[in-house]
């Protein structure tokens, strides 16, 4: 308790309460303050990376996918995001764990509303469609997350969301392996190579009514 003097980071955005009203804020800031009548949240302004994989994505036809990637964010708007997140200040060490929780419940919440983007998408493809449409689901979430209401009204904006891989179930991929192989084979058989075996077939079966 009593008189206390903190140095903060340029990267970190400090609000400054003092009977319960904002008295100061920005970046970096170095104040002396009295932890009876003052508290502070501090708000990081760098970007954050997390993945994401979802096993169970359902396209058109009913196939199941796996989808994985990384999605990079950052805090847009400090005082939205310092209300429905913990950044209250006290010790570093305090402060160090309370950062740790609020990145997990911001990349819980991106999680949650890219798996529900992705399963809109996989929806209306079929899974020879899905499973080559890497870029196009890249393009389609980065479009759609620039505005979503559900991630500003965390006071959040993602950056960018890289798609690094979307795989048919092991069952799911050994036959369209082998419905491909097929279709290689069919399309190597010229005209001359299906008379031909016509013709053998044909005489096979002269020779077995002689």
């Amino acid at each position: 308790m009593g008189i206390k003097h903190r140095n903060f980071q340029a990267t970190e955005y400090v609000i400054v309460f003092k009977n319960g009203k904002v008295v100061k804020q920005g970046l970096g800031l170095s104040l002396f303050y009295n932890s009876a009548t003052t508290s502070l949240k501090v708000v990081p302004s760098t970007a954050f990376d997390t993945s994401y994989m979802f096993d169970d994505v359902t396209t058109k036809d009913f196939q199941k996918l796996s989808v994985q990637g990384d999605i990079s964010y950052a805090i847009s708007d400090f005082e939205t995001a310092s209300s429905m997140i913990d950044f209250s200040y006290t010790t570093p060490a305090e402060y160090r764990m309370k950062l740790t929780d609020a990145q997990n419940k911001m990349a819980k919440r991106l999680n949650g509303i890219v798996q529900a983007e992705i399963a809109r998408f996989m929806a209306d493809r079929d899974i020879r469609t899905a499973i080559q449409s890497q870029n196009e689901l890249s393009f389609d979430l980065n479009e759609t997350l620039k505005d979503n209401s559900y991630i500003r009204e965390f006071g959040l904006k993602v950056i960018n969301v890289s798609v690094l891989g979307i795989l048919p179930q092991p069952e799911t991929r050994k036959a369209l392996e082998a419905a491909t192989r097929e279709e290689i084979l069919k399309s190597r058989m010229t005209p001359s190579t299906n008379a031909g075996i016509l013709r053998s077939n044909k005489n096979a079966s002269s020779r077995k009514t002689n």
